[in-house]
């Protein structure tokens, strides 16, 4: 063997040995990962969505993202994280409501040649809450008495719930964006609207703030009844007083004792009357009626007696 062919051998062994050193080097010279993430599961934090391991990653973590396709599951993407946790939405998911989802995760080293085996994986079905109403779009046409407000999103219908000062609740469902307030009595209240889908993957919307709302309407009397000396009203809110006149002129007050609730009006009894009915000549008179203000209701306007 010549020099030359010495010089070559030589050279070929040292770049075998290079090769073999640094295959050792990235291979062997690495820690290989046993350990496997004992859980994993999806947590929703501050309206994301977020796939979360246990925390034992020496290195960092690697995020493997499924979707059920068909019948079968189907890689969509492998995410590395220096952290055990991995936001859905930035991810290359697009996470639709109702549809199955996979998600497992493994321990990583610096350059991936040791990286553990994955989990089992979690299985997660898409499904989260329709947006809370935004209570600045609400407006009330104290006019017409009615509620309006924004659309939410996917809801089908809207739930209302009027709580009245006394914490007493009213809950009423609305087909659309808004709603007539005429079968609500007169009064003070806070006002929860929540939205609600037919998908069972769409939860309702979160009540939120509320709304305060004041319905005020004018008190309606609708019949005037006079029998012997008692005196019998119904009218369309709930009022403590009524004043009678006599050619316009106030001659009593009468304070409300007896009242009866007939679903959407009121009825008011008033007996033993002889003294004031003594004083008015029925005949020649204009006797007339109206109640009070009372709280949110307005007086009514003037009712013949006859």
């Amino acid at each position: 063997m010549n020099k030359k062919m010495i010089v070559l051998f030589c050279a070929g062994i040292l770049a075998l040995g290079a090769i073999i050193a640094g295959f050792c080097f990235f291979f062997l010279g690495n820690k290989i990962i046993e350990s496997i993430p004992k859980y994993v599961s999806v947590e929703k934090i501050d309206d994301d969505f977020y796939v979360v391991s246990d925390y034992n990653g020496e290195y960092g973590y690697q995020f493997k993202l499924e979707q059920m396709i068909g019948e079968n599951f189907v890689l969509v993407d492998t995410v590395d994280s220096n952290v055990n946790m991995l936001k859905l939405s930035d991810t290359k998911m697009d996470i639709v409501v109702g549809e199955l989802y996979r998600f497992s995760a493994c321990y990583t080293t610096e350059n991936g040649a040791g990286n553990g085996k994955f989990s089992d994986p979690v299985e997660w079905t898409a499904s989260w809450n329709l947006d809370a109403l935004d209570y600045d779009s609400v407006v009330f046409d104290d006019e017409k008495n009615i509620l309006s407000w924004d659309p939410i999103y996917s809801a089908e219908e809207y739930v209302l719930k009027f709580v009245d000062e006394k914490a007493n609740e009213i809950q009423l469902v609305a087909h659309q964006e808004n709603f007539s307030v005429d079968e609500i009595h007169v009064g003070n209240y806070k006002v929860f609207i929540v939205g609600r889908a037919s998908n069972r993957y769409l939860k309702d919307s979160f009540a939120g703030e509320g709304f305060d709302l004041s319905i005020v309407r004018e008190n309606v009397i609708n019949q005037v009844l006079r029998d012997g000396y008692s005196l019998n009203i119904v009218s369309t809110e709930k009022v403590e007083n009524f004043e009678i006149f006599a050619d316009g002129v106030l001659k009593a007050t009468l304070t409300v004792e007896n009242v009866q609730n007939l679903g959407d009006m009121f009825a008011y009894s008033f007996d033993n009357l002889k003294i004031l009915f003594d004083q008015l000549d029925f005949e020649t008179m204009s006797i007339q009626i109206k109640s009070l203000q009372c709280g949110n209701v307005l007086e009514s306007a003037l009712s013949q007696i006859n």
